[in-house]
């Protein structure tokens, strides 16, 4: 059973399954939960429930033995969303306590002077539900399919490089690109905080809209962070922040930033909507774009266009991909790629009745050594350490 000493994620999972079972008096071919894993590390996202990873680890040199790239996409059916990530089916605590235990022992982490086994990345858990609904007279009767995602969000802690010292150079790089992404977020949360206050009677457009208008422009696109979790900063959404602060002195600055970071974010407006369509036009919409989209690309001449023109299918084949298939595919799809990532434990002597903790040869293939005995890229072994030193918030729920 889960209780108040689990982390968030596992808590809201049971929430949703409750919830959901209550709702439909135990009949779970009602609707469908699912939950997807990735990190962010360098920039770099990493799918943390494809099996693949377990072999490869997180060196950039293996990285295309992983399988497709990770992409940060927008569509205007769907939204934001990741091309080619991994999902499973969730059932039960079971499967979702299966897919974070792979998952965690998948994450970066790395020893500092603060933290023994630090996040060396920002991770991001995220929970799809999908659920078909009779249509009201208005919309003909037919049937219809609802959809909602739940993004938990885990930021790796920032730090003043001076206090760090004896870092390796791997570690100072990913400082680096940590407090640039952590940078880039505060930035995107200030401006759509001033441009809410600006534009009350506008506050909590899409980015887009708000890009339009005069002195409305967002850098969200600036950092895969920020893009990713644009539809959850100023779209259709609502946003939790916990800020995450020290009460040692030596951390005061830190502190004082992160209140700072989350004042701003209290005034940042979203308007959340409910996603509702009839059920299967989304595959249907998205082939027959694909269909013209191609056609149009026999026909056009121009470079510029034919670059576009292939983006835009290639994005709709995406979408098409994560939200075109049936129920059943995607349930046996799921039984597969849990089999996998079980096998692929079994092989690292990581599976269930065996040591959490496993070598750096055994783990990571030619990561580059931190000058501690450890090596970089290994995956971690043990879940994700909490933001130290009073770091910037997650902004949304973080996955502990």
């Amino acid at each position: 059973d889960i209780s108040q000493h689990h982390g968030l994620v596992p808590r809201l999972a049971q929430g949703l399954l409750e919830e959901l079972h209550e709702a439909y008096g135990g009949q779970a071919d009602q609707f469908m939960l699912k939950m997807s894993y990735l990190e962010l590390y360098n920039e770099q996202m990493r799918d943390l429930l494809r099996p693949s990873a377990a072999i490869w680890g997180a060196n950039p040199a293996a990285r295309r033995q992983e399988g497709p790239a990770l992409e940060v996409r927008q569509h205007p059916r769907v939204g934001v969303f990741v091309g080619n990530l991994t999902s499973g089916v969730v059932n039960s605590m079971d499967d979702v306590k299966s897919m974070l235990e792979f998952g965690h022992k998948m994450r970066v982490v790395g020893r500092t002077d603060v933290n023994a086994a630090s996040s060396r990345s920002h991770a991001v858990v995220t929970f799809h539900v999908e659920r078909f609904v009779d249509g009201t007279e208005e919309q003909g009767g037919v049937r219809m399919r609802r959809w909602a995602q739940l993004h938990a969000v885990d930021l790796a802690g920032s730090a003043r490089l001076q206090v760090s010292d004896g870092l390796s150079e791997v570690r100072h790089e990913e400082r680096k690109r940590i407090n640039i992404s952590l940078w880039a977020l505060g930035l995107v949360i200030r401006r759509l905080s001033a441009w809410d206050r600006a534009n009350p009677s506008r506050a909590g457009e899409s980015p887009i809209t708000r890009s339009q208008s005069s002195g409305g422009h967002i850098p969200y696109r600036n950092s895969k962070l920020t893009y990713l979790l644009s539809d959850s900063l100023m779209g259709n959404s609502r946003t939790v922040v916990l800020a995450c602060v020290s009460p040692s002195a030596s951390s005061g600055a830190m502190t004082e930033s992160t209140l700072r970071f989350a004042a701003d974010a209290r005034k940042v407006y979203t308007r959340p909507v409910l996603n509702e369509e009839p059920a299967g036009e989304l595959a249907v919409a998205l082939r027959r774009e694909i269909e013209t989209l191609g056609k149009q690309l026999g026909r056009a001449s121009a470079a510029d266009r034919r670059r576009d023109l292939a983006e835009r299918i290639q994005t709709a084949q995406l979408a098409e991909q994560q939200y075109g298939t049936t129920w059943e595919e995607q349930q046996a799809q799921s039984q597969a790629l849990e089999a996998e990532r079980r096998r692929a434990l079994l092989r690292l002597g990581l599976g269930r009745g065996t040591s959490t903790h496993a070598s750096p040869a055994s783990t990571a293939r030619g990561g580059p050594s931190t000058g501690r005995g450890e090596s970089a890229h290994t995956p971690a072994q043990t879940p994700a350490s909490p933001t130290e030193n009073g770091g910037p918030p997650s902004p949304t729920q973080r996955p502990r």
